[in-house]
């Protein structure tokens, strides 16, 4: 069975006039935010008043920051650990909700930026593209492709009203994956063994 979210705990909220966007994750190798720095680093002279917001911490923390500093980037904050009111006062102030990971599980922080009415952009890899579906609720980019996932988001922040209704998909998918229905679904199964057995 797939996680599950607390649904009522993230409040829908899209924004088309919203200026930020955002990574919530540990900062690791596995989670690539190099790949998403570099990627701002094409577009943002073109974007001056969007702001790429990267919350979490981990072993890579300083040396992106070093990398933010070396691409002279003005518009990109650290936020290091956010408790559970910023994170989800986050989700509802961001525009995309970026996951540039080499490799992921099921990841409970996408449902949760879904439910918040941010639709995701995400590397096509395991776990990612298990709920992101092109032009429904999110975007898709090569693996590490820094080049690819630039020109995902130059075209996004274009026109951002285009996003409306892959925030409205993300919401309805994000309560597919309620902890209320993961319940229902975990009652049919051990039923269906029960009566087996």
């Amino acid at each position: 069975m797939n996680p599950c979210i607390n649904i009522s705990e993230f409040q829908y909220q899209f924004d088309s006039k919203s200026k930020r966007l955002l990574y919530l994750g540990r900062l690791t190798p596995r989670k690539n935010v190099s790949c998403l720095i570099n990627a701002w680093a094409q577009i943002e002279p073109k974007y001056k008043n969007y702001t790429l917001s990267i919350a979490g911490t981990g072993n890579q923390e300083e040396s992106l920051k070093q990398l933010a500093e070396d691409l002279n980037l003005e518009n990109i904050e650290f936020h290091g650990y956010v408790g559970k009111e910023k994170k989800q006062r986050l989700y509802r102030e961001s525009l995309l909700f970026i996951v540039p990971s080499l490799m992921e599980g099921y990841m409970t922080t996408g449902l949760e930026a879904l439910a918040s009415g941010t639709p995701v952009v995400g590397s096509d890899t395991y776990g990612i593209r298990d709920y992101i579906n092109v032009d429904s609720n999110g975007f898709l980019f090569e693996t590490n492709n820094e080049q690819q996932l630039a020109e995902i988001l130059d075209s996004a922040l274009s026109d951002p009203k285009t996003l409306q209704p892959l925030a409205e998909n993300g919401r309805r998918l994000a309560e597919k994956h309620s902890f209320e229905k993961f319940k229902k679904k975990s009652n049919k199964v051990f039923e269906n063994l029960l009566r087996k057995n």
